[in-house]
């Protein structure tokens, strides 16, 4: 019959099923998962057996080497003009050398003359700082005079005669006619100090419409001293005129110590 075919037909085709074995579908290599319990330290051992190829080197570029600079050497310090020139250090009135100084300038104003005194009033007083070669040239010029006057001043000899004097900037050097002096009469430059403040000051009494003036208090190396007029032929390095004058004629003679400034 018929129908008897179909069923034997259709149990034919189930027992074929049977026997022929399905293949099973295989996995991708991009489906792979790797359990969450695997660490990335032992993940990398099973993708290198997985993808067999070489491992990139990491590639470390060479620094390229820098152009070797040579060092440039400091340029010397520009000179200071400290170095050559004098310094001056106001000195409060309260300081002990302004008291000093403040007396012995007023004490020397008119010393021979009773019941004058100085009738103005001191401004201000620096001391004055000399630099290293300003001191030993004056150091270098008394030990000449001490090696020039050996066996004639005993004060030449000890110190090259050393005094205290005063001299006004503003007097500046005088020409004086000395008739010897070095094998001739011509006039000598030579710069006027003075034993007291008054002499120095009456030294620019001429100069007019000066509210302030300024003096210097020094140490003078006078040497070996000559009166006016007498001893045109001896050696001397300064001159006398006068009871308070006394003219250097060696710059280097004069070391300024203290600056005054006052009003008349």
């Amino acid at each position: 019959m018929p129908t008897g075919w179909v069923r034997s037909l259709h149990c034919k085709s189930n027992v074929s099923d049977d026997v022929i074995i399905q293949p099973k579908p295989s996995l991708s290599i991009s489906k792979l998962r790797l359990p969450r319990s695997c660490t990335r330290s032992h993940s990398q051992p099973l993708k290198d057996s997985i993808f067999p190829f070489p491992k990139p080197k990491p590639t470390n570029p060479k620094p390229e080497p820098r152009p070797k600079t040579m060092p440039v050497p400091p340029s010397p310090p520009p000179p200071l003009l400290s170095a050559s020139l004098p310094s001056f250090v106001e000195l409060p009135p309260d300081h002990p050398t302004h008291g000093v100084v403040q007396r012995i300038f007023l004490c020397s104003w008119s010393p021979d003359k009773e019941g004058v005194s100085f009738s103005g009033e001191i401004d201000r007083v620096f001391r004055i700082r000399h630099p290293i070669k300003a001191l030993a040239q004056f150091e270098q010029y008394r030990a000449a005079v001490k090696a020039r006057s050996a066996g004639s001043d005993p004060r030449c000899i000890a110190d090259g005669n050393e005094m205290m004097c005063f001299h006004c900037p503003a007097g500046g050097e005088v020409k004086i006619g000395l008739s010897g002096y070095n094998g001739s009469d011509a006039p000598v430059k030579g710069i006027r100090t003075f034993s007291g403040s008054g002499g120095a000051h009456e030294s620019v009494a001429q100069v007019k419409d000066m509210e302030k003036r300024a003096m210097l208090v020094c140490r003078v190396i006078a040497g070996r001293v000559r009166d006016d007029g007498i001893g045109a032929n001896s050696e001397f390095e300064s001159v006398r005129v006068g009871k308070e004058e006394i003219v250097v004629l060696d710059p280097r003679a004069l070391l300024p110590c203290f600056l005054i400034i006052y009003k008349v």
